[in-house]
C-alpha cells in the first residue's frame, strides 16, 4: 500500500472513530436518532441469526440495550473495532445467553429430566448440548443417593409413579413427595454450580 493510500485509510479510520464517539455520546444522552441507529443493528442481528427468538425479540433487544448502556458508561468499548461490530458482538452474546437460560429453565421446569431434552433436535442443540450434559452429570454426582435412584427409575427405566412405588415398596404419595424434593434439590445444586451473578459465561 502506498503512502497516499495509508494516509487515506488512516483518515477514514479517524473519521469512523469520531463518528462512533459522537453516536455513543448521543446514545447515552437518550437521543432518539442514536437509539434508533443502534437498535436497528441489534434487531437485525437477533432477527437474522436467531429466528427461534422471534417471539422474544423485544425482550432480548431490551436486555441488550441495558448491557450496552452499562458497558459504554464503564468505558468497555475501546475502539479496536467499529461501534457497529462491537454492538453486534454484544447482541450475539446476549442472544446466546438467552438461549442457554431458556434451555436450562425448560429442562428444570419440566416434570422430569427426560433424556430427550438433551437430544432435542432444535436449531441450537449444538450450542447447549455439551454444557447441558455436563451440568446434568454434575447434578447427578452431587445429588443424594435417593434422588439418583428415583431419577434412574423414572428417566432411564421409564417407570411411572405407581411402578416406582411398587419397585421400592413404598406408597405412591411418598414417591411424589420425594420427586418434588429431588427436583428442588436439583435447582439448589444448579445454583451452587453456576450462581446467578455471571453474564455471558453462564452455563445452562
Amino acid at each position: 500500500m502506498s503512502q497516499r493510500e495509508l494516509h487515506a485509510a488512516g483518515a477514514a479510520t479517524r473519521r469512523s472513530s469520531d463518528s462512533d464517539r459522537r453516536l455513543i455520546a448521543e446514545y447515552l444522552e437518550g437521543s432518539r436518532f442514536a437509539f434508533q441507529t443502534v437498535d436497528l443493528w441489534v434487531r437485525h442481528e437477533v432477527t437474522a441469526r436467531f429466528p427461534v427468538l422471534r417471539h422474544e425479540r423485544a425482550d432480548v433487544c431490551q436486555v441488550t440495550h441495558e448491557k450496552l448502556v452499562r458497558a459504554l458508561r464503564q468505558g468497555e468499548f475501546h475502539h479496536r473495532s467499529t461501534l457497529r461490530t462491537w454492538v453486534i458482538r454484544i447482541t450475539r452474546y446476549t442472544a446466546v445467553d438467552w438461549l442457554r437460560r431458556s434451555h436450562r429453565d425448560q429442562l428444570l421446569e419440566d416434570e422430569s429430566l427426560f433424556p430427550d431434552a438433551v437430544v432435542d433436535p432444535g436449531p441450537y442443540r449444538s450450542l447447549v448440548a455439551r454444557e447441558l450434559s455436563e451440568t446434568l452429570r454434575n447434578i447427578l454426582a452431587l445429588a443424594p443417593q435417593t434422588c439418583r435412584e428415583l431419577w434412574r427409575l423414572a428417566f432411564v427405566d421409564g417407570l411411572g409413579f405407581r411402578d416406582i412405588a411398587l419397585r421400592l415398596g413404598i406408597a405412591q404419595g411418598t414417591v411424589k413427595s420425594r420427586m418434588w424434593y429431588c427436583r428442588r434439590r436439583a435447582f439448589q445444586l444448579l445454583g451452587r454450580l453456576h450462581g446467578k451473578g455471571s453474564t455471558f459465561g453462564d452455563m445452562l
